[in-house]
């Protein structure tokens, strides 16, 4: 008897392309497969003008798809209408983005609670504990009623990780998020974001375009004119971080593999 605890996927996308324009018509995205389970950390990497960002727009409810399926949580966002879109979107789904948006009139623990304003209205005593606990959580407990200008770089990016998950998204997306930052603070962030992936549970989709950043990650997919090329786990990856060692054990899309096979 197999008891083994079954897998729960978290997301799944099914024949996702992306057209933009009618009279020229510009092909983005072609027939995307993809489950992610729930908990992983999960890197997409690829060139600029891949389509990497694009797919993350549709996961994330801000861009729909022209054709495909997209199940996210047990919810197929692909038949919501705008508005249950917007719900589905804020309650959900967590954003990290490049630059932190943070308002910079509003101190860091009211930057926090922004999203839950904008679900509630006024944020309950415990929402703004959560909120505490979050900035807590990532190393700025004394910089509560700082505001964004008062910060560094790093630490704008460790607000905008706390309000990401304060309404409780079971999964967070994240564009690029230490694009603006320098090295030591890009490595302090993924470590950061690593540790609430362990301690929450939370599952992340994060695009870079660092293979270095992205082997810190579960698993890689590599996206390619709009096609997934490559999807395989970190542990795949040798000491010089070449391809042999997958090919035949955990690549679905090596072209190259599949060549040699024949």
């Amino acid at each position: 008897m197999d008891n083994k605890t079954p897998v729960e996927i978290m997301l799944k996308a099914s024949k996702i392309t992306k057209v933009y324009g009618k009279t020229i018509r510009n092909q983005v995205l072609f027939d995307i497969d993809l489950e992610i389970k729930k908990g992983e950390f999960m890197s997409i990497i690829g060139p600029s003008g891949s389509g990497k960002s694009t797919l993350l727009n549709i996961i994330g409810a801000l861009d729909r798809p022209t054709s495909g399926e997209l199940t996210i949580d047990g919810k197929e966002t692909t038949r919501l209408n705008e508005v249950e879109l917007s719900d589905f979107r804020n309650r959900s789904l967590g954003f990290i983005f490049q630059f932190h948006y943070l308002l910079p009139a509003f101190t860091a623990l009211e930057n926090v609670l922004m999203p839950s304003w904008i679900m509630n209205k006024s944020p309950s005593p415990k929402l703004k504990g959560r909120a505490k606990e979050l900035l807590s959580m990532v190393g700025l407990s004394e910089k509560m009623d700082s505001k964004p200008a008062e910060l560094s770089g790093g630490q704008q990016q460790r607000v905008a990780i706390a309000r990401s998950l304060i309404n409780t998204p079971p999964i967070v997306l994240a564009d690029e998020p230490t694009g603006n930052l320098d090295t030591e603070s890009t490595s302090q962030v993924y470590e950061l974001l690593r540790e609430i992936n362990r301690e929450l549970h939370t599952t992340f989709i994060v695009v870079t375009h660092d293979r270095r950043i992205a082997s810190k990650s579960d698993r890689i997919v590599e996206i390619v004119d709009g096609r997934v090329q490559k999807d395989y786990p970190t542990d795949a990856i040798n000491d010089e971080g070449f391809w042999q060692e997958a090919y035949p054990i955990y690549c679905k899309y090596c072209k190259k593999y599949e060549e040699k096979r024949k």
